[in-house]
């Protein structure tokens, strides 16, 4: 049934929670709401897209949700909005379900130098890599970012108390701790940085 009103955030975010009992209809009603801006806020076109592009992998239409997966990437950045690490991943997911591995690592490759900088990038990453059976690659990428974000929380350190320095020492501590639970599945032995991890706190899920 054609909507009539606006999907707001919220309707968003309980599509998202739900259990759809016709995905495909419901993946199409999203699709409907961004084609003729029925959104309350046109700035989450990018999420209404990713979430008809799950409904879509999730009744195995991989083609159809990688297209989506790719639309709702160029919506965020039309909107300019910098929350578009998770469409990203997720597309270089399907692709590679699609056995178009080198366009999956060249998604990945291109969010790479976000690992240090953004704390959702780190998990989205881990996990899309994880899942792909590159384990190997995320570790070495995470070992790769989590100088630069340590350098980068320390240059701030006059700024405790700031949010500058509160997102600073998030990727940190993101970073230490994938990348600790990586080590740890690939039984590589401990090195400096892994004396960093808090062996108090839960172990972060991929």
């Amino acid at each position: 049934m054609p909507l009539t009103e606006p999907l707001t955030t919220e309707d968003l975010d309980q599509i998202g929670c739900s259990f759809s009992q016709q995905p495909l209809e419901k993946a199409a009603e999203l699709i409907d709401a961004v084609d003729r801006g029925l959104l309350a806020d046109l700035a989450d076109s990018g999420y209404a897209l990713v979430l008809a592009a799950e409904l879509n992998e999730r009744e195995g239409d991989l083609e159809t949700a990688q297209l989506l997966a790719e639309r709702a990437v160029g919506a965020y950045r039309a909107h300019d909005d910098s929350d578009y690490g998770y469409a990203q991943a997720f597309r270089g997911r399907l692709l590679l379900q699609l056995g178009r591995e080198d366009g999956a690592m060249a998604e990945w490759t291109a969010l790479r130098p976000m690992l240090s900088e953004d704390y959702d990038i780190v998990c989205y990453l881990t996990e899309a890599l994880e899942e792909a059976g590159r384990a190997e690659i995320a570790e070495q990428w995470l070992s790769e970012a989590l100088p630069v974000a340590l350098q980068r929380q320390h240059e701030l350190e006059f700024r405790r108390g700031e949010p500058a320095y509160a997102r600073a020492a998030e990727v940190a501590s993101m970073l230490v701790r994938q990348r600790y639970r990586l080590r740890r599945d690939l039984d590589l032995p401990h090195d400096e940085h892994d004396r960093l991890y808090d062996p108090k706190e839960k172990w972060p899920q991929p």
